[in-house]
């Protein structure tokens, strides 16, 4: 595994064992006894619309205008570094914002410069992955980027660490939870 930790520049191999203590070096640490930072550099890309019953709640808008169709690629945007944030670090709600929502994915970390390249050499540049939080202001609009809503400070949370991908046997099973104030989000 790859993380960061406070006042470092740069990322450092650690251990994780079963019972979740992380090693580094010859000391073991809880992990609420670290102080994390994200363990990327890079830019942070998201989509929107993974699933198609997220589509299907906003079809109708849709069909109004700007948009006149549903979108036929994947619609991406952009977290900003500002946006980055540690784990278990708290993410400060801008005045007069009474909610946010918090989506968590699975981060794939590519680890070389990737540009135009085959669909069949796309898995030789994943670095490895770990876990990215878009956290988000509700929103309606989808025709112009969000930025107001989407690219607040903090509002990125990476990490804990960078899972080397020989590590993770079958990323399509993985299970991904959000928990915000430690309650799990349903």
């Amino acid at each position: 595994m790859q993380a960061r930790f406070i006042n470092q520049i740069q990322n450092e191999s650690i251990l994780v064992n079963d019972q979740g203590l992380i090693k580094r070096g010859r000391t073991l640490y809880k992990e609420r006894e670290c102080i994390w930072q994200a363990p990327i550099d890079g830019t942070v890309y998201g989509t929107m619309f993974n699933y198609k019953e997220d589509l299907q709640k906003v079809r109708d808008e849709f069909q109004k205008e700007p948009y006149k169709a549903l979108p036929r690629h994947p619609v991406l945007y952009m977290k900003p570094k500002n946006t980055y944030n540690s784990h278990l670090q708290a993410i400060f709600l801008p005045n007069k914002v009474p909610a946010i929502q918090i989506n968590s994915a699975l981060g794939i970390v590519i680890g070389k410069t990737a540009v135009n390249i085959r669909e069949e050499a796309a898995l030789n540049y994943i670095m490895g992955y770990t876990i990215v939080h878009d956290v988000t202001i509700p929103h309606d609009s989808f025709f112009r980027p969000a930025i107001k809503e989407n690219a607040r400070d903090g509002f990125c949370p990476i990490g804990p660490w960078i899972a080397p991908k020989n590590v993770i046997q079958d990323v399509q099973h993985l299970k991904i939870s959000t928990y915000i104030n430690n309650e799990k989000s349903t």
